[in-house]
């Protein structure tokens, strides 16, 4: 989808976000202590790879980019009913994220209740860690792990086999292999089992986007069952959102008195 939000809007979003990076109100997951950390955000995560975890939920600048009228109308569709944001990851610089689907990580009650909308806050750049997908691929065999779940189950040891699994069918079957060079303000939205990731940094470039997960409003992610968490948080007829609270014993979204919607189910 093209220009699905405006630069002005982008860059009042874009705007708020570095300031977060100055003044500490989000979190990020980072690998800088090593294994996976959700931590406050801080200026040198700019410099880190890492995840700007559910803007969202902080935000109204940022929930009028990813929430465009584009993008919500055609999750609607797809879901027939309203559509709600429950995972939102914000990238600085390319994931380099190795291939994948969606379905193994992302954690719903009906898993394949799931799709992804990529936002471009800038033009993205060849060789800046693009996204790359193989086109075609939500139709290959699916992978049931141990044989009875979609998910990947914790402390599991199958994750590089089907990380192999999925790459070589997508071979087997000639499926071509894509990247995404979208302008500022474009979208692409994909299925809950589209095989895809972050391709190989070879130019010192940012990759400003946003990742949001969404699911129908009727649907639950697995943190529901695992509080603290929002609920569901009413934005309009047409859209929701929600967010687990990380387990992070400050939470900053907790405390921006005036941003979070009072309109909870």
């Amino acid at each position: 989808m093209e220009n699905t939000v405006t630069e002005e809007a982008i860059d009042e979003a874009l705007h708020d976000i570095q300031q977060r990076y100055m003044d500490g109100n989000a979190l990020v997951q980072t690998r800088e202590f090593g294994n996976p950390q959700v931590v406050r955000i801080a200026e040198r995560h700019k410099h880190i790879r890492h995840k700007f975890l559910d803007g969202y939920a902080a935000s109204e600048k940022i929930r009028k980019v990813i929430m465009s009228r584009q993008v919500v109308r055609f999750l609607n569709i797809i879901f027939d009913r309203p559509a709600m944001a429950f995972q939102g990851l914000y990238f600085e610089t390319g994931s380099q994220q190795v291939l994948h689907q969606d379905s193994a990580y992302v954690r719903l009650n009906r898993p394949m209740e799931l799709a992804a909308s990529w936002l471009a806050m800038e033009d993205i750049k060849p060789e800046s860690g693009e996204l790359e997908y193989y086109v075609g691929s939500h139709r290959i065999k699916e992978y049931i792990f141990q044989g009875n779940s979609k998910w990947l189950p914790f402390n599991s040891d199958e994750n590089p086999i089907f990380h192999r699994y999925v790459e070589e069918e997508c071979k087997r079957s000639n499926l071509k292999r894509a990247r995404f060079l979208p302008k500022k303000g474009d979208a692409l939205i994909w299925h809950a089992d589209l095989v895809h990731g972050g391709s190989k940094i070879t130019q010192s470039a940012t990759r400003r986007s946003f990742v949001t997960h969404w699911c129908p409003s009727t649907s639950e992610p697995s943190y529901f069952h695992y509080p603290p968490h929002s609920g569901k948080v009413k934005v309009s007829d047409t859209s929701y959102y929600c967010y687990s609270f990380h387990g992070h014993p400050a939470d900053p979204y907790l405390n921006m008195a005036g941003e979070i919607p009072k309109t909870r189910v």
